[in-house]
């Protein structure tokens, strides 16, 4: 199987390949940009599943901010008492012993 030899298949293919033109448009067609923003810009409403999504979303921020803010406080106090109280629920401790 010699490449090189001018009557191997792929040597015609190749150089065929080479000699021939493109001649195809290039340009985007009249319209284009146009049909495309519609198409990107005049969505129609979601669908009902999209939309329960999002009321769920901002109910469970909405949670999320309320519930740190009710616990605001004892955040602020920092409660966690001394080494004393944190030993006292420490699993290791227990089962070890002092």
């Amino acid at each position: 199987m010699n490449l090189d030899d001018p009557r191997h298949p792929w040597t015609r293919l190749t150089a065929g390949a080479r000699s021939a033109r493109d001649e195809r448009e290039t340009a985007a067609p009249f319209g284009f940009a146009t049909r495309l923003s519609a198409l990107a810009f005049g969505r129609k409403p979601g669908a009902l599943v999209e939309r329960l999504a999002l009321r769920a979303l901002g109910l469970a921020c909405l949670l999320a901010v309320l519930s740190a803010a009710s616990n605001f406080s004892v955040l602020r106090l920092g409660s966690v008492g001394g080494e004393e109280e944190l030993a006292e629920d420490d699993p290791v401790v227990l089962l070890l012993g002092d």
